[in-house]
Protein backbone atom coordinates (compact mmCIF):
# COMPACT_ATOMS: atom_id res chain seq x y z
CA UNK A 1 0.00 0.00 0.00
CA UNK A 2 3.12 2.38 0.95
CA UNK A 3 4.80 1.47 -1.73
CA UNK A 4 1.88 2.25 -4.36
CA UNK A 5 1.04 5.90 -2.64
CA UNK A 6 4.56 6.71 -3.94
CA UNK A 7 4.88 5.00 -7.18
CA UNK A 8 1.70 7.72 -8.46
CA UNK A 9 3.67 10.96 -9.36
CA UNK A 10 0.58 13.06 -8.19
CA UNK A 11 1.53 11.87 -4.79
CA UNK A 12 5.27 12.74 -5.15
CA UNK A 13 4.63 15.78 -5.67
CA UNK A 14 2.77 16.29 -2.85
CA UNK A 15 4.99 14.65 -0.31
CA UNK A 16 7.76 17.14 -2.47
CA UNK A 17 5.47 19.92 -1.54
CA UNK A 18 4.75 19.19 1.74
CA UNK A 19 8.77 18.66 2.27
CA UNK A 20 9.93 21.75 0.96
CA UNK A 21 7.09 23.72 3.09
CA UNK A 22 8.47 22.22 6.63
CA UNK A 23 11.56 22.45 5.59
CA UNK A 24 11.41 26.34 4.46
CA UNK A 25 9.57 27.15 7.51
CA UNK A 26 12.28 25.87 9.51
CA UNK A 27 14.88 27.13 7.76
CA UNK A 28 14.99 31.41 8.57
CA UNK A 29 12.87 32.48 11.36
CA UNK A 30 10.94 35.91 9.42
CA UNK A 31 7.79 36.83 10.03
CA UNK A 32 5.02 36.61 6.40
CA UNK A 33 5.30 40.76 6.02
CA UNK A 34 9.29 40.95 5.97
CA UNK A 35 12.20 39.46 4.58
CA UNK A 36 14.49 38.02 6.88
CA UNK A 37 17.31 39.57 9.08
CA UNK A 38 20.74 39.02 8.50
CA UNK A 39 22.53 38.72 11.30
CA UNK A 40 24.85 42.02 11.42
CA UNK A 41 23.38 43.10 8.58
CA UNK A 42 21.03 46.48 8.45
CA UNK A 43 17.82 46.82 8.91
CA UNK A 44 14.47 48.82 9.18
CA UNK A 45 15.66 52.83 8.16
CA UNK A 46 19.92 51.53 8.08
CA UNK A 47 18.72 49.25 5.61
CA UNK A 48 16.50 51.76 3.45
CA UNK A 49 18.81 54.85 3.93
CA UNK A 50 21.38 51.36 2.84
CA UNK A 51 19.79 50.42 -0.55
CA UNK A 52 17.57 53.23 -1.42
CA UNK A 53 20.49 55.10 -3.63
CA UNK A 54 18.01 57.92 -4.88
CA UNK A 55 16.36 58.51 -2.14
CA UNK A 56 12.86 58.03 -3.58
CA UNK A 57 11.62 55.63 -0.54
CA UNK A 58 11.78 52.55 -2.31
CA UNK A 59 14.56 50.19 -3.24
CA UNK A 60 14.66 49.01 -6.89
CA UNK A 61 15.66 45.64 -8.11
CA UNK A 62 18.88 47.98 -9.62
CA UNK A 63 19.19 49.32 -6.58
CA UNK A 64 19.49 46.17 -4.77
CA UNK A 65 21.48 44.35 -7.24
CA UNK A 66 24.19 47.11 -7.28
CA UNK A 67 24.36 47.43 -3.42
CA UNK A 68 23.79 43.63 -1.82
CA UNK A 69 26.98 42.40 -2.96
CA UNK A 70 28.70 44.77 -0.56
CA UNK A 71 26.33 43.66 2.22
CA UNK A 72 25.83 40.82 4.54
CA UNK A 73 22.81 40.47 1.88
CA UNK A 74 24.90 39.02 -0.61
CA UNK A 75 23.16 35.82 -0.90
CA UNK A 76 20.12 36.79 -0.62
CA UNK A 77 17.44 36.65 -3.04
CA UNK A 78 15.00 39.43 -3.92
CA UNK A 79 11.57 37.70 -3.79
CA UNK A 80 12.27 37.31 0.09
CA UNK A 81 11.97 41.15 1.02
CA UNK A 82 9.23 42.03 -2.20
CA UNK A 83 6.49 40.79 -0.55
CA UNK A 84 4.00 42.13 -2.32
CA UNK A 85 5.61 41.79 -5.85
CA UNK A 86 5.48 45.12 -6.77
CA UNK A 87 9.25 45.23 -7.94
CA UNK A 88 10.04 47.85 -5.12
CA UNK A 89 10.85 47.11 -1.61
CA UNK A 90 9.54 49.91 0.81
CA UNK A 91 9.93 50.63 4.46
CA UNK A 92 7.00 48.31 5.39
CA UNK A 93 8.89 45.48 3.93
CA UNK A 94 12.49 45.85 5.25
CA UNK A 95 13.49 43.30 7.68
CA UNK A 96 13.97 44.05 11.22
CA UNK A 97 16.38 42.80 14.01
CA UNK A 98 14.85 40.86 16.49
CA UNK A 99 13.11 43.42 19.12
CA UNK A 100 13.12 46.42 16.62
CA UNK A 101 9.50 47.83 16.34
CA UNK A 102 8.35 48.84 13.25
CA UNK A 103 9.18 52.36 12.15
CA UNK A 104 6.44 55.15 12.53
CA UNK A 105 4.28 55.14 9.16
CA UNK A 106 4.73 58.79 7.31
CA UNK A 107 1.87 60.96 8.39
CA UNK A 108 -0.14 62.11 5.74
CA UNK A 109 -0.82 65.78 5.20
CA UNK A 110 -4.71 66.65 4.81
CA UNK A 111 -5.32 69.31 2.71
CA UNK A 112 -8.98 71.39 3.05
CA UNK A 113 -9.62 72.10 -0.79
CA UNK A 114 -11.49 75.21 -1.54
CA UNK A 115 -14.29 75.75 -4.61
CA UNK A 116 -11.96 78.16 -5.92
CA UNK A 117 -8.96 75.93 -6.07
CA UNK A 118 -11.12 73.24 -7.61
CA UNK A 119 -12.10 75.72 -10.28
CA UNK A 120 -8.42 77.62 -11.05
CA UNK A 121 -7.24 73.62 -11.17
CA UNK A 122 -9.77 73.24 -14.03
CA UNK A 123 -9.52 76.27 -15.76
CA UNK A 124 -5.44 75.40 -16.62
CA UNK A 125 -5.42 71.61 -16.21
CA UNK A 126 -5.40 70.25 -20.31
CA UNK A 127 -4.84 66.79 -19.37
CA UNK A 128 -7.16 66.46 -16.71
CA UNK A 129 -4.86 64.99 -14.80
CA UNK A 130 -5.94 67.39 -11.34
CA UNK A 131 -2.53 69.06 -11.13
CA UNK A 132 -1.10 71.71 -13.57
CA UNK A 133 2.15 71.20 -14.96
CA UNK A 134 4.66 74.33 -16.14
CA UNK A 135 3.62 73.54 -19.74
CA UNK A 136 -0.36 74.18 -18.78
CA UNK A 137 -0.09 76.97 -16.66
CA UNK A 138 1.93 80.41 -18.44
CA UNK A 139 1.59 82.25 -15.75
CA UNK A 140 4.75 84.13 -14.29
CA UNK A 141 4.24 83.22 -11.05
CA UNK A 142 4.57 79.25 -11.23
CA UNK A 143 6.76 78.85 -8.48
CA UNK A 144 5.16 80.85 -6.34
CA UNK A 145 2.36 78.39 -6.05
CA UNK A 146 4.09 75.26 -6.80
CA UNK A 147 4.86 74.89 -2.64
CA UNK A 148 6.29 71.55 -2.56
CA UNK A 149 9.04 72.45 -5.94
CA UNK A 150 7.64 69.13 -7.40
CA UNK A 151 6.41 71.13 -10.99
CA UNK A 152 3.13 70.87 -10.33
CA UNK A 153 0.61 73.08 -9.29
CA UNK A 154 -1.91 70.84 -7.16
CA UNK A 155 -5.68 71.62 -5.53
CA UNK A 156 -4.45 72.45 -2.01
CA UNK A 157 -1.41 74.64 -3.68
CA UNK A 158 -3.55 76.54 -5.89
CA UNK A 159 -4.76 80.23 -5.05
CA UNK A 160 -7.96 80.12 -2.64
CA UNK A 161 -9.03 83.54 -3.36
Amino acid sequence: MIRTFFLKPLNVAIVLVLILILCGSCSVKQDRKRGPHVEGGASGIEFMNLFDLNKDGKISHDEWEEVKPSTQYRGKRWPLYDKNSDWAITINEVPLKEGESEPAPPKEKKFKVTSKQIVFIAKYDKDKDLKISKKEYKGLNFSQFDKNGDGFIEPHEAPRD
